[in-house]
């Protein structure tokens, strides 16, 4: 108990401390650091802040130019990752005493930038102040279309390639908590029996990667399924794996994040949250109190949200033949979202099974005729009749 006091008067210490002089370096003119250095809050203390850091590199070209500084934790993204990304003014800083050293700047409105909605939503939800700091722009589709990665190795000669591309291919991912860094007991986990439920129904039509940890998940082997121990005899190319999959589907993590907007894959999210969590995943806003609503949730086209509570359809054994959830009409409803989404995942109307689930969006607006026509054209919110969502 002593322990965790000291750790929260630290940190929050360490913090006020932090503000204070990051207000103190904005009195002064660092118009001659800000022509140099742009200090990232991104917080990469686990793998989701990495998307926000590797976005932001993609799409800030007019600070590519500076020395760009970014805290982060040892262990928390995969080497592969970080040499894939290797953008050439990109500072990492892991070492903590380096880290407290500098920590001042990243509370420079000046100097800094908001990159990770995850942070000032924390303050916003807890009735804190938080400094008015620039931010990236709303992800739109116009700003993931844009998108330019690195050059990409060709691995279609390559016979394990091949075999994960004889049939159209979707990346999964279901979360489970298994990873060091992540928060084990959570609503965004999958049920392990609904996972391989939904890997055998998909398996049917497409071959599957497993992304993440996953695969840790998996005590069996079949054609159809892949994952990184699928290419242990060879450096694996992830950028290629996930840039001609067709799809990502899966638990709402960092994992699926990761290829839905850097690679801007069509996505399908099998999601237990409040909504406002779905909303700072594509925005900053200076006044949250007067944005989380409806009108404000504007998704990109290739997104799909699924709103439905996971563990009322799960059961412990799989010993029978037949599963129990496979005999239930809510799984079965998730099934058929799954084979539209798969089979359709461009034709928006065809998408949802409208017997269990209804579009947030276009059924807030059904009688306004202009805000049904904008929010038809765009992704999803698809909530189960039998799931209570809330802001």
């Amino acid at each position: 108990m002593i322990q965790i006091l000291y750790f929260l008067i630290k940190k929050t210490f360490s913090q006020k401390i932090h503000t204070i002089l990051g207000s103190i370096i904005d009195f002064f003119p660092v118009n001659f650091l800000e022509k140099k250095y742009v200090f990232v809050r991104a917080d990469c203390d686990h793998f989701g802040p990495w998307r926000c850091l590797y976005l932001y590199c993609l799409v800030q070209e007019k600070d590519l130019k500076k020395n760009i500084i970014c805290l982060a934790k040892e262990g928390t993204i995969s080497n592969y990752w970080k040499n894939y990304f290797k953008v050439k003014n990109l500072n990492i800083v892991y070492n903590p005493f380096l880290k407290f050293i500098i920590s001042p700047f990243f509370f420079s409105k000046k100097l800094a930038i908001d990159v990770n909605p995850q942070i000032p939503i924390e303050f916003f939800l807890k009735g804190k102040k938080y400094k008015n700091f620039k931010t990236l722009k709303y992800i739109s589709d116009n700003i993931l279309e844009e998108i330019e990665l690195p050059p990409i190795e060709d691995e279609s000669r390559n016979p394990s390639y091949r075999k994960l591309q004889s049939r159209p291919y979707i990346l999964f991912y279901g979360r489970f908590g298994f990873w060091d860094y992540s928060t084990r007991p959570s609503k965004r986990n999958m049920p392990i029996d609904i996972f391989i439920e939904i890997i055998n129904f998909i398996g049917k039509t497409h071959n599957i990667f497993l992304i993440g940890d996953s695969y840790k998940a998996i005590n069996f082997k079949s054609d159809f399924l892949f994952s990184k121990k699928s290419f242990q005899s060879e450096k694996i190319n992830l950028a290629y794996i996930y840039k001609n999959a067709d799809s990502v589907i899966g638990s709402v993590s960092g994992a699926t994040h990761f290829p839905s907007l850097i690679f801007n894959k069509p996505t399908l999210y099998i999601a237990d949250i409040p909504l406002h969590h779905i909303y700072i995943y594509y925005s900053f806003k200076k006044n949250w109190k007067n944005n989380f609503n409806i009108d404000n949730i504007v998704i990109p086209k290739n997104d799909y949200w699924v709103m439905i509570n996971l563990f009322n359809y799960s059961y412990s054994s799989l010993s029978s033949k037949q599963s129990y959830i496979q005999e239930t009409e809510d799984f079965s409803s998730l099934e058929r979202t799954i084979y539209n989404f798969l089979q359709n995942n461009l034709n928006k109307e065809k998408i949802i099974d409208r017997d269990n689930f209804y579009d947030l969006a276009t059924k807030q607006f059904k009688k306004d005729k202009d805000k049904y026509h904008f929010y038809s054209n765009y992704g999803k919110i698809l909530i189960h009749k039998k799931y209570k969502y809330i802001f």
